[in-house]
């Protein structure tokens, strides 16, 4: 199941959820109760290698990091 970073506006805690894509947003902030939260939208990390990487075309669906040597694909 993924997990997703929210942040409060009013005390700025950061926090993570584990949910369905499905399941609603949180409501309150576990630290100071407020419903004053935002989604994090920070390091998102797309896995798997493609044409447009230095794969050579190939599609390893691991995970890739700088010229996708680290994945295998090569």
């Amino acid at each position: 199941m993924p997990t997703y970073d929210y942040r409060c506006k009013n005390c700025d805690s950061l926090f993570s959820i584990e949910k369905s894509m499905n399941d609603p947003h949180p409501e309150i902030c576990p630290s100071c109760s407020s419903n004053n939260i935002n989604r994090v939208w920070e390091n998102i990390q797309l896995k798997g290698c493609d044409k447009s990487s230095n794969s050579g075309g190939k599609n390893c669906g691991g995970p890739c990091r700088g010229n996708c040597g680290s994945c295998g694909c090569r």
